[in-house]
């Protein structure tokens, strides 16, 4: 299996342990969840992106700044309603 893809398949499955926290309102599967999401974004950016072609690494690059940009404003918009999950 390709470096890239145990990246894809942490992500798909830090999505569902989030999705089942929010179905069973547990807290500990949120966040560690969330923990999940945070460990393949870090391994995206410090490992997968520099054995990419230049014009893949920019393009993963943007992607993912601009993925982060919107979680974050999301996050300061709905700020209370989230704090009430966390």
């Amino acid at each position: 299996m390709r470096a890239g893809m145990v990246t894809v398949s942490w992500g798909i499955e830090g999505v569902l342990i989030v999705l089942l926290a929010l179905a069973v309102k547990e807290r500990s599967f949120r966040l560690t969840g969330l923990g999940i999401l945070l460990l393949c974004v870090a391994k995206v950016m410090a490992l997968d992106v520099w054995g990419l072609q230049a014009r893949d690494r920019y393009i993963t690059m943007i992607i993912v700044g601009a993925a982060l940009v919107f979680v974050s404003f999301l996050y300061t918009r709905y700020r209370d309603a989230i704090r009430q999950f966390l």
